[in-house]
């Protein structure tokens, strides 16, 4: 089995469906863009973002060869605590997902590293 088929394989299996059609996915430290790209091939919209830029431009280069709505796949560099930036995200529905955590999550206005704008999903 090939490395995007086991992404695309583990990101099916840890959030129990088959599709992202109509949901965002947020891509928190990148890296190389396999859960970014096993994302658009489940029908989200995808904002990848991360803070070493040979890890943004693995994630590009993904998207360029193999995401056919380019569209629908943002890559940019970002900084999960700059507050800013964050809030420039705008409102998503969204799956976060980590070096360090894997969190479905809901959010208001924007996201924020600040405590209690984001809450885990079905809390």
């Amino acid at each position: 089995m090939k490395q995007d088929q086991i992404s695309d394989s583990s990101l099916k299996d840890l959030l129990g469906v088959q599709s992202l059609e109509g949901k965002s996915f947020l891509d928190v430290g990148s890296g190389s863009g396999l859960f970014s790209l096993a994302a658009v091939r489940m029908a989200a919209r995808v904002h990848s973002f991360d803070f070493d830029q040979e890890s943004v431009a693995c994630t590009e280069f993904l998207r360029e060869r193999f995401s056919d709505d380019r569209a629908s796949w943002i890559v940019e560099r970002g900084d999960i605590l700059d507050d800013r930036y964050l809030a420039e995200s705008g409102p998503l529905t969204l799956f976060i997902h980590g070096a360090y955590c894997t969190i479905p999550v809901q959010c208001g206005a924007h996201l924020t590293t600040s405590p209690g704008l984001c809450a885990r999903a079905g809390d």
